[in-house]
């Protein structure tokens, strides 16, 4: 599987929120045990503890972020807050497939993840950074 988002955290992810940024980096660790179990050969085994973390992730880090762009009146808070109800639907219908005896791969895991970093993180949150910055302006 070709990997094409950035395997780290970088500062020119931020969204000027410090607790929220804190939240961002998990997921990019998350990514990185998904990686290491892949490439450490225990990928299988792995996919449930990765699934678990990122709905904590998920359950922490979507309410801070939704009272942020509240907080500072962005203005497609309505769909940000629907494109994290669909991210946790997909996580949880992971766990379910995987309570339910079904196979879920590390490479579905990471496929999952590549389109969280690159289509949300990297894209949907940096315009609640752009947002914030012209507020401040």
């Amino acid at each position: 599987m070709e990997n094409k988002a950035p395997l780290a955290w970088s500062e020119k992810y931020r969204v000027g929120h410090q607790r929220i940024d804190d939240n961002r980096k998990l997921i990019f660790e998350i990514r990185g045990l998904a990686n290491k179990a892949t490439s450490d050969g225990r990928s299988s085994e792995m996919v449930q503890q990765i699934l678990s973390n990122l709905m904590d992730f998920s359950q922490r880090h979507f309410p801070d972020e939704e009272e942020f762009m509240q907080s500072i009146g962005f203005p497609d808070l309505k769909n940000h807050r629907e494109s994290h109800l669909l991210l946790l639907q997909k996580t949880e219908d992971f766990i379910e497939q995987l309570r339910l005896g079904y196979s879920v791969t590390i490479h579905d895991v990471l496929g999952f993840l590549e389109e969280w970093i690159y289509s949300h993180l990297l894209d949907e949150d940096m315009k609640i950074m752009e947002f914030s910055e012209l507020k401040t302006r």
